[in-house]
């Protein structure tokens, strides 16, 4: 299916894109920059993603670290995902809620 997605590293990456049609892109970036908002390694964050409209809005910890405008995908449904790039890691969430406008 076609989606959106809001994605932070262990490491401090963040970044959004979408999928569509079966391909994977980032919005408006080539590549995963840092941020120094997201806490490294075993450190809990604090996650927001914003749908308002054709734009998408990416918290952390409170902190705005990236908003792009795209208006390729109108309705959708929300989900989670967690991926461990051949290590070890343990993801957990915790007080997930989605609110509608």
């Amino acid at each position: 299916e076609n989606f959106y997605f809001f994605v932070i590293s262990s490491d401090g990456y963040f970044g959004i894109g979408k999928m569509i049609e079966g391909k994977y892109q980032l919005i408006n970036r080539n590549d995963y920059p840092p941020s120094s908002a997201i806490l490294k390694k075993a450190q809990t964050n604090t996650i927001r993603a914003e749908c308002i409209k054709s734009t998408l809005s990416l918290y952390v910890n409170d902190q705005l670290v990236d908003q792009q405008t795209d208006a390729d995908l109108i309705t959708g449904r929300v989900g989670l995902i967690a991926a461990a790039l051949g290590l070890a890691t343990e993801v957990v969430f915790d007080d997930f809620e989605v609110r509608g406008p």
